[in-house]
């Protein structure tokens, strides 16, 4: 049977491979709470009104100083700390419910770096995936590594944090840092039944304000504050590059507002045929395959802590970690290091034509061959679902755009700014 945790975190004595119905049914139940998306197709009662929009429509931004954390947060390289420093903050302000304009609203943060030629086109929005990770963050990232280049000369560069992340409000918080170093969230690996499902749902209701955001963080909702971000900031149709999850935010906004797209970059491609059971198996594949790699290596050096044997190193990996569930490591400030905590440090280290999308113009699909959390062919199951042109990249690694190499950057930079797309069968290597 497929397996839905990679072999090198698996727990003691777990031998789950699939999980039961009953805890299946409640852990989708749980996410359609959390998240109030689906796989569907929207049908038309899904789909908010236009009439009211226009007051988010034509909202003007206020930018400043930006949060601290937008420093703080970037690696300690020069060129990404300059990048900090001179990023502009504001917040834009969306209908928590697209189908209720007139009520409850919430306020997107929203980071720019400025154009630095005399020409520009407009803004590149990023998206750096998840879903649940923080754009904010994102952009003096970026702006680090594209600059030399003729992107940052002729866009804006603008992340965002999608409602209830990062500096968005409300900020969805579910756990707090002691009960997450306490390995709090372990339920999340399968051991889900109707009460722990309706318990997590209370406690991020808790500690977000209330129930009522909880039903509206799905993918459309995101895709619809896109689209009012991008007329907040000027531009008639939406440029746009997103990684991982990205990928998903992009082809969706691709599906609902078509004629509102000029430029898609979408990077480490999430295939949008799977379901998120599917989804999970392919994950955990690629993320075990991906460590299978690392222990090629590792083996062969002297001091590499899984042994001198690749074939044992799953079961190095299991020895290293199991241990953690009862004698957690205690930092030198006194956080302890559990068993989630450090199966998370492992795996955060692997990520180092459309026929019934009308108007969509021609999108650009970047996928590694050894991308070990969205696999190669999800790539290229997006690039045919779109029509789009599929960039193949030689790499063992989740997200090439921020790879700082000429190939990829240089085809981006085409289909950014001249809207020319590489041809076809091109291949870069990392």
């Amino acid at each position: 049977m497929p397996q839905m945790i990679p072999a090198l975190i698996r727990r003691k004595n777990d031998r789950r491979r699939w999980p039961k119905p009953a805890m299946t049914a409640a852990f989708s139940a749980s996410l359609l709470l959390l998240a109030g998306c689906s796989g569907a197709a929207p049908n038309d009662d899904d789909i908010a009104d236009e009439v009211g929009l226009e007051r988010f429509m034509e909202q003007e931004l206020e930018f400043g100083a930006c949060d601290a954390s937008i420093v703080d947060s970037q690696p300690p390289v020069p060129q990404v700390v300059e990048a900090a420093r001179k990023t502009e903050c504001a917040m834009l302000t969306v209908p928590m419910d697209y189908k209720d304009v007139d009520g409850t609203t919430i306020e997107i943060a929203v980071s720019r770096i400025s154009a630095t030629g005399d020409n520009p086109i407009g803004s590149v929005l990023l998206n750096p995936g998840g879903p649940g990770a923080a754009g904010t963050t994102l952009a003096p990232l970026v702006n680090a590594l594209w600059t030399g280049g003729p992107i940052p000369e002729r866009f804006d560069i603008v992340g965002f944090d999608p409602r209830g992340v990062g500096l968005s409000t409300p900020a969805i918080d579910c756990y707090s840092d002691e009960e997450r170093d306490a390995d709090a969230p372990l339920s999340a690996l399968g051991k889900w039944t109707e009460e722990s499902a309706r318990a997590i749902v209370d406690k991020c209701a808790d500690g977000s304000g209330s129930k009522e955001i909880l039903a509206h963080l799905g993918t459309r909702d995101v895709a619809r504050d896109m689209d009012v971000l991008r007329s907040a900031l000027g531009d008639d149709k939406l440029t746009y590059a997103g990684v991982s999850y990205g990928t998903r935010l992009g082809s969706v906004y691709a599906e609902m507002f078509p004629e509102n797209v000029r430029a898609l970059v979408l990077d480490g491609a999430v295939d949008p045929l799977m379901d998120t059971a599917d989804r999970r198996i392919q994950l955990s594949e690629g993320l075990q395959a991906s460590f299978q790699r690392f222990a090629d290596f590792c083996t062969t050096q002297a001091a590499c802590p899984l042994g001198t044997d690749p074939a044992r190193a799953t079961a190095a990996a299991q020895e290293l970690l199991q241990p953690l569930e009862d004698r957690p490591l205690v930092a030198e400030d006194g956080r302890e290091v559990g068993f989630l905590a450090a199966g998370e440090g492992i795996v955060s280290g692997l990520y180092s034509e459309a026929t019934d999308i009308d108007g969509l113009p021609e999108v650009l699909v970047i996928s590694a061959t050894g991308d070990p959390v969205t696999p190669h062919e999800g790539g290229n199951s997006l690039a045919d679902t779109l029509g789009a042109r599929l960039l193949t990249v030689e790499a063992n690694q989740h997200g090439t755009i921020i790879s700082a190499n000429a190939c990829v950057d240089g085809a981006v930079a085409d289909y950014l700014i001249d809207l020319e797309l590489p041809d076809k069968g091109t291949r870069c290597t990392i």
